[in-house]
Parts: structure tokens; sequence; C-alpha cells
């Protein structure tokens, strides 16, 4: 055993399919990529970035990345990292109000079976049935980050404040990234060892 997780697609997207759909939101948009390595590490920290779970797959994330920033950018937003990502956990969370445009209830979409498209690519929320954890999870990061901005000026020049590390646990992260670092140093000793010759 390796420690690494594939995924296998019936029927479904492959990952051809999820390669090339986030290369091209990668062309069109500036904070595409950096967005997306945010959410997922917040997501897999959450345990809600695994389909067979109930959470929401790689795919159906980057299109409701995409689908974001489109339409952030189409009402007057500008395509930098810091302000997508805070308009994403608003949009995503409802944060607003039921009437407020700025909104997507994701759970509703979800119940009803519409679809979320972008540029090609669709993301149907019927089989994610732990929507409404990601939902709460959106809302109590943009509260989490909304909190750290009010708190930065607070912090003096002797201080370091980070916006992310209010949303993501830092120290697990470092932990799962030498975990992978360990897996593919084992992965690279079975792959080049000799075989013994009999």
């Amino acid at each position: 055993r390796t420690g690494f997780e594939g995924d296998i697609a019936i029927g479904g997207h492959n990952g051809v399919d999820t390669s090339t759909y986030a290369r091209s939101q990668v062309n069109r948009f500036n904070s595409f990529a950096p967005i997306i390595l945010i959410m997922k590490a917040l997501m897999n920290q959450q345990g809600l970035d695994k389909p067979f779970t109930g959470g929401l797959g790689s795919y159906k994330l980057y299109v409701l990345v995409a689908y974001h920033i489109e339409t952030h950018i189409a009402n007057g937003g500008n395509d930098r990292p810091s302000e997508i990502l805070i308009s994403l956990l608003y949009r995503f969370g409802c944060v607003g109000s039921r009437r407020d445009k700025l909104t997507t209830n994701l759970v509703r979409l979800g119940n009803s079976g519409e679809m979320i498209t972008c540029d090609g690519g669709m993301c149907d929320l019927t089989p994610v049935f732990r929507l409404p954890d990601c939902v709460e999870m959106f809302r109590e990061c943009h509260e989490r980050l909304t909190d750290r901005c009010l708190l930065i000026d607070d912090c003096s020049g002797a201080h370091h404040c980070s916006y992310l590390s209010s949303i993501i646990d830092c120290h697990s992260l470092r932990e799962a990234r030498e975990a992978s670092k360990r897996r593919a140093r084992l992965c690279d000793n079975i792959i080049t060892r000799p075989t013994p010759l009999n």
C-alpha cells in the first residue's frame, strides 16, 4: 500500500475532463488557481472534499469557483484572489439576505436539481448530501475572515497576522505535506528498487 487515494469514474467526469476544465479556467482567470488551492485545503481539512462521503468533488468545485469568478467580474468586481475569496465565501455561505443577488443558495439548487453552469462545465449538486455542511463552512469562514480584517489594525509591526490561518489549520497542512513527501519517497523506492535476478 502506498497511501495514495484514487478515483474511478463510471459514467461521470474523469480526470482528463477535470484537468482540461481546470486548465481552461486557469487561462481565463488570474484568481482561479489560488482560490482552488485554498478551497481544496479547506474542504479537505473539514472532510468535505470526497464525493463518496457526500462532499464536493474537484470538478464540481472547479465549476462553482469559475461560476463565482465570472459572476463577480460581471457585477463589477475585480479578478484579485483576496476579493474573489471573500466574495465567494459570502455568495456560497448565503451571508446576505434571501433576496441578496450576491448570494447563491446551494442547498436550494441541490434540492431542486438545478445545475450551475459555467464555460461548458456543469455542476449537479443533487448527490452532494453534505451540502448544508459546505454552506455552513463557507459562512463560518466568511465570518472568521471578516473578523480577522477588523483585528488586523490591532497588529503591531512585531506581530504577524495571517488572514488564511483564521480558516486553514496550517499545522495540519504542514503535516499532510510531510506525509505526502514520505509516501512519494516510498513509491520512488518501490519503483527504483532493482528486481533480483534468479
